[in-house]
Parts: structure tokens; sequence; C-alpha cells
């Protein structure tokens, strides 16, 4: 069984302790915990951020959480927070840090955009060896992410050590930018440098703008059972790739938070059935 561990952004607005209590309380092994301008360890202030990390997770262990993952904005090694962010997970046995995101900005900027990752890259694999983590890319969907595409993924690992740099999929974002199916592809293209999977879902819905010609289509979050993930499918090449690392659970739900963190709770449920191939959405 995939330990299943609360992303801590879910609960932005309540502090340490008051996360815990909540994600122990819904039944989750740990947290994925936000270390970047305006997380739970706020790294505005560069001074002091590895003693932050340390406090953060000496109380996330208190609560009989674990802290598998710790998710950054950082794009380069050479920036002020992230030696302290690396020396930190190192020392305290974090094997997984979230990297930040490359921007793209439009026809003919591609090619430009993924060399500067490559090269930021370099400064963040050294820093990753040197601590004993490994540091994980993010498929992020949408038109200005440069990783929303598995491919760029696998670019942007190719030639890098195994134990450094690794994938972080996200299974909704992964559908959704392969919905006719090449998201398959895409995931056995990651298979081997998988560390860390993302569960979210959404719904694509269509609507037609005032003035315009055609029908756009809004994403919107939704319910494991009611989303694009076809989660039985997803679970089983979970299996098929031998993938035993933590899944981060995200909640991007609109409306009222009791009602949010109430589907989160099913979501969890809904999956953990899979995973211990009970008949749940198969």
């Amino acid at each position: 069984m995939n330990p299943c561990i609360l992303f801590s952004k879910t609960l932005g607005e309540m502090d340490i302790p008051a996360m815990c209590q909540t994600a122990r309380r819904m039944g989750f092994d740990g947290i994925d915990l936000t270390v970047r301008p305006g997380g739970h360890v706020d790294t505005s202030d560069a001074s002091d951020i590895g003693p932050k990390i340390e406090r953060a997770a000496a109380i996330i262990g208190e609560h009989g959480l674990t802290v598998p993952m710790l998710t950054t904005s950082l794009l380069r090694g050479d920036e002020p927070a992230a030696e302290a962010v690396f020396e930190a997970a190192g020392a305290l046995g974090i094997a997984l840090v979230k990297l930040g995101y490359w921007r793209y900005g439009g026809f003919g900027e591609f090619r430009v955009a993924l060399e500067q990752a490559r090269r930021d890259l370099d400064s963040i694999e050294a820093l990753a060896a040197r601590t004993h983590t490994t540091a994980v890319i993010h498929n992020h969907s949408g038109a200005d992410f440069l990783t929303a595409m598995p491919w760029t993924v696998a670019l942007l690992l190719e030639g890098r050590g195994r134990s450094a740099m690794g994938a972080y999929v996200d299974a909704g974002h992964l559908v959704a930018e392969g919905l006719a199916g090449s998201w398959r592809q895409g995931f056995e293209l990651l298979a081997r440098r998988l560390r860390v999977v993302g569960a979210k879902s959404y719904r694509f819905e269509p609507h037609r703008p005032e003035g315009a010609s055609q029908d756009r289509f809004k994403r919107t979050a939704v319910a494991y059972e009611h989303g694009t993930v076809p989660w039985g499918e997803f679970t089983d090449l979970l299996d098929r790739a031998g993938f035993q690392g933590p899944v981060s659970f995200h909640c991007e739900y609109p409306g009222d938070p009791a009602a949010k963190l109430t589907r989160l709770e099913a979501d969890l449920t809904f999956f953990r059935g899979l995973r211990s191939h009970a008949p749940v959405g198969r």
C-alpha cells in the first residue's frame, strides 16, 4: 500500500498542529509540506529555513505522521533558500524535494526555455546528490507550464542521476494533457523515473464565451469517481511499474472548506479501496 500524504496547501489556512490533527483524523499517513513563500514553512526570509523545517517536521512527527516530501518553488541550486532546504531534507531523512515551474511564453520560446531549465537543473542535481535527496519535476498541465507534457519532463531528466533526479507524475494533469489516450505513453515514458504521484481529477465542460465563434472548455476539479482519470487503470499501471512511493493528495474543490474536506476524505477512501484491490470503481 502506497503511503497517502496530504499536500499541506490544502489546509493552508491552518497552522501545522491543526493541520496535522485534521490529516490524522482523515486517515493520512503523512504530510507533503509546503516550503516556499507563503507555505507552512515560509522561505521569504532565508536566514533560518533549516531550523524552521526541523521544527515543522518534529511537530508533524509528534502527531504520528511522516514527511516524505517538501514542496518548494526552487528552480536553481544557487537560490537563497536552496542549500538550506536540501540540507535540512537530507539531515531529516526527507527523501523528496519537489521543484517549482519553468514557464513557456509562447511559440518560438520552447527551446530557449528548455535549455534554461537544463542549465538550472545542473546545480539542483549537484545539490540533491550532495545531500542524498531526490529532486522531482512535476508535470503540470496548462499552456504556460514548460513541464505540462511528460515528454518534456523526460527530456529534462535525460542523462541525470536516478538517485538525484526523478519524476513527480500527477494523474490529473497527466490525463488532462492526454485525454485521447496519450497519457498512457507518457506514464510509461516516466515510469522508470517515478518517485511520487499526485492525486486529483478534473472534468471538462463546454461553454461559449460571449462573442466567441466556438465552444471552449472549462476545467473543474471533481471527485475521483466523476473525473477523467481512469483510476482503476492508473493504479494497475502503478503496480506494473512497481511503484511503492508516496501519493500526494490535492484538494482543488471550490466552495465551503468543510465540504471540500469531506470530498477529499471520500477520495482517500476511494483510492485506498483501489490499492487494496477492493471492487471500488473497477
